[in-house]
């Protein structure tokens, strides 16, 4: 989904909808959705947690091993949509 100032996309087809009347309505959308919060860890659970500088590359292949079927990955333009872009995201995901 890309969401531009005069139009936006889902994949490969546009339509005449606004930012602004895009966003109001995935808002109003999402407040009549019931989120439930993650399940916790236990302690017998840790994250492995690699040593080394954080980049554009280590960030988006950690995130990538977190993305289950049916994600929704969601970014801004710029670096973000570049990295995001380029992960290999399994069945159903969607960014």
């Amino acid at each position: 989904m890309e969401i531009q100032p005069y139009a936006s996309r889902i994949g490969e087809t546009w339509f005449n909808l606004p930012m602004a009347q895009a966003v109001s309505t995935l808002r109003e959308l999402c407040l009549e959705c019931a989120f439930a919060p993650p399940p916790t860890r236990s302690a017998g659970q840790p994250v492995r947690i690699d040593k080394g500088e954080l980049t554009q590359e280590s960030f988006w292949q950690t995130l990538q091993q977190y993305l289950k079927p049916g994600a929704i990955v969601l970014v801004d333009q710029g670096t973000a949509a570049c990295g995001a872009a380029a992960l290999s995201r399994p069945d159903g995901a969607l960014g």
